[in-house]
């Protein structure tokens, strides 16, 4: 029995039944390697043994194409998904970071005494000026939104500098 990779695409769970058969059975064209009875020899991917299936895990990769269509495979299943930011919100952190070099100098906000409790509180500030409905920020010109977002920057890189514990 042969799985196409029409019908079953990588990081699928599906069943091959155990049979004489199974033998030198394809399972999509990722997998190929040859199952007889309970032995397993897998190059990557998660194989489980049930009576009477074996069930086969393949991996993520980035395309289901197979490599004998000239395809090439990259394994990143669980790496971070920085496509999924929108890019308005990194414009937004941007923009208020370039107002904020022109006006101090270039990531001076590093260096600010009290720090995580200073922007914390300008944090809030925006947070609060946006709720009252007010959008743009009256000494910048841009969105209370984005400053916002550049404090929440600014703490999260304070937070990520400090042992945590437990």
């Amino acid at each position: 029995m042969i799985y196409s990779e029409s019908r079953y695409t990588t990081g699928s769970l599906f069943e091959v039944p155990i049979n004489e058969k199974t033998d030198s059975t394809r399972i999509d064209r990722t997998v190929t390697q040859t199952y007889s009875g309970k032995t397993r020899v897998p190059t990557f991917g998660s194989i489980h043994y049930t009576e009477p299936v074996l069930a086969v895990t393949l991996p993520h990769v980035t395309s289901s194409v197979p490599p004998s269509r000239g395809a090439g495979l990259k394994y990143d299943a669980g790496k971070l998904r920085y496509s999924l930011i929108p890019p308005s919100a990194t414009k937004a952190i941007a923009e208020v970071l370039t107002f904020g070099a022109a006006k101090y100098a270039p990531n001076s906000w590093q260096t600010v005494e009290n720090a995580e409790e200073r922007y914390l509180d300008a944090l809030i500030r925006h947070l609060e000026a946006y709720r009252s409905g007010e959008r743009l920020d009256p000494e910048s010109g841009l969105p209370h939104i984005a400053h916002l977002l550049c404090n929440a920057a600014f703490l999260s890189y304070f937070d990520s500098k400090e042992p945590h514990g437990s």
